[in-house]
């Protein structure tokens, strides 16, 4: 830190209670307030340990990035904007719409204050960087161009929107009552395997048969992410049993005791816990599998 021009955070709360509005809350109570959520700035959302931002008592950040940690700030105090929402643990990052709104807002202050020569592009492209992992930003926007992409699917099949029976053959009776003779149950999936896209593409008939090909793609996809997920953590676990068994410290050690790993890593490493803690179930059959436990504190991010 000693290299780097820095400047105390405490300085920057200053600086936002004197250009606020602060007549609800007390001096002290905005400052410990402040402080909370810089703090999840600076862990949760830069996924930064105490050592990178914290020297003896007080809390520093790069003089380059005091303009940027200023105006996050100040817009998390809104308690009930998509900033306050999401530094209060209030904002449901599950959903892709909510997500790009947060980073479209995040990215026009970042992009705001390089273009009033407040901030570096550098430290930009950083921050834009790291906070596209944090709320999974690039898994979010794949799913919204691919719900553009259905839409415009929709649009070009409509002409084959119908419940034609092609193929279907009845018989009237005397009375006008009818009876299948034969009737088509073409399944479109039934040559999944053996045929190529292109050849099952070219046996759709009706716009429906298109999205039944989709939810069965998506389903084999989402099958394989669950399978490589639990082989990524199944290896980390029995590095875990075999490092706990070296040292005699069963279930005490953390993923960070392997190495010194960056921020990359940490981001996935908080994506494993995550994972677990959403599949509790998986985590308890990975357990077994491993001859290992406390698999959850493993990946926890200590704060």
């Amino acid at each position: 830190m000693e290299n780097i021009k820095l400047v105390l955070a405490s300085e920057i709360y200053e600086e936002i209670e004197a250009e606020i509005d602060s007549t609800s809350r007390d001096s002290e109570s905005l400052k410990r307030l402040l402080r909370n959520k810089f703090n999840f700035l600076m862990k949760n959302v830069l996924l930064r340990t105490e050592a990178n931002y914290k020297k003896g008592n007080k809390n520093y950040v790069l003089h380059t990035e005091r303009h940027v940690v200023k105006e996050l700030l100040k817009a998390s105090l809104e308690e009930t904007s998509e900033i306050g929402k999401w530094f209060n643990l209030n904002l449901n990052l599950s959903s892709a719409d909510q997500t790009l709104e947060l980073f479209n807002i995040v990215s026009d202050i970042l992009k705001g204050a390089l273009d009033e020569d407040k901030v570096d592009e550098v430290t930009v492209d950083e921050w834009i960087g790291t906070i596209k992992t944090s709320i999974d930003y690039n898994n979010a926007k794949s799913v919204i161009d691919v719900k553009n992409k259905l839409d415009k699917l929709r649009v070009a099949a409509k002409p084959l929107n119908h419940e034609i029976g092609l193929g279907d053959i009845y018989l009237s009776d005397e009375e006008g009552n009818r009876d299948y003779v034969l009737k088509n149950s073409k399944n479109i999936l039934s040559d999944f395997d053996t045929l190529t896209l292109k050849e099952i593409a070219q046996q759709v008939y009706v716009e429906s048969e298109y999205y039944e090909i989709l939810q069965y793609l998506i389903s084999k996809f989402e099958e394989q992410a669950h399978q490589k997920s639990y082989e990524t953590i199944l290896n980390f676990a029995e590095m875990k049993r075999d490092y706990e068994s070296i040292l005699d410290i069963k279930g005490s050690s953390k993923i960070s005791d392997f190495a010194d790993f960056t921020s990359d890593y940490s981001q996935m490493h908080l994506k494993l816990y995550e994972y677990l803690l959403e599949n509790p179930e998986i985590c308890k059959k990975i357990e077994a599998e491993a001859n290992t436990s406390e698999l959850l504190e493993f990946f926890k991010y200590d704060k």
